[in-house]
């Protein structure tokens, strides 16, 4: 049946008796089922295997980690259905760390802060002189293609190692049912050693807050 709601008449005692309100666990829309439980129901399970089939054969709107591999892109809806969040928003926003597929920090962000955990938005406080982090500049790379040796154009950072050494930021919120804000520990500079964005070149102050914040 592709309905949720069946009429039912039958006869009793000469009376019409009616039951409008017949619904079978099958016959629940996809949204209105946790992503936990999503597996446990046949109905639910086969649109949600046949959505991820679907955006695995996706070329440009999921990442190349994620293309082809229908597997992982449920693992992908499913979070996403938890979140309340559009699947391939959240594609974007994964990468690959030895093998692992994580979630970038801007995402987590934007999870939480939509989330009923905190009152209002996270508060920043940066500490050390971040101007010395604000110098990039360009370099030129050979790399090898299926058509041979090619040339690429990056940015890079244009600051040591030493210029990163006492920056750092604090992440605060107001939490759910308090009325001030809780402060994290101190998160160094120095200490991020996994850099995944091109944006920790451009705007670190940004990608550490976000870091801040997962």
């Amino acid at each position: 049946m592709c309905v949720a709601l069946k009429r039912c008449a039958y006869r009793h005692k000469g009376k019409i008796m009616e039951n409008t309100n017949i619904v079978t666990t099958e016959q629940q829309a996809p949204n209105t089922i946790s992503a936990s439980n999503a597996i446990f129901n046949v109905q639910a399970l086969g649109q949600l295997t046949a959505f991820a089939n679907l955006m695995a054969d996706s070329q440009v709107t999921v990442p190349a980690h994620l293309a082809g591999k229908p597997a992982d892109c449920m693992a992908i809806v499913m979070q996403a259905m938890q979140w309340g969040m559009n699947p391939y928003a959240v594609a974007q926003k994964t990468h690959l760390v030895n093998g692992v597929l994580g979630y970038e920090a801007q995402l987590v962000n934007a999870v939480i802060a939509s989330s009923s955990a905190i009152h209002g938005r996270f508060h920043y406080r940066y500490g050390g002189d971040w101007e010395r982090c604000t110098r990039t500049k360009e370099i030129t790379r050979d790399k090898n293609g299926k058509n041979g040796k090619y040339t690429v154009t990056e940015r890079v950072r244009g600051w040591t190692d030493e210029d990163e050494i006492g920056l750092f930021v604090q992440v605060g919120a107001i939490l759910r049912g308090e009325s001030e804000i809780t402060w994290g520990e101190p998160l160094y500079l120095s200490g991020v050693v996994t850099r995944n964005s091109p944006l920790w070149v451009s705007n670190p102050k940004q990608q550490i807050a976000y870091l801040g914040v997962k």
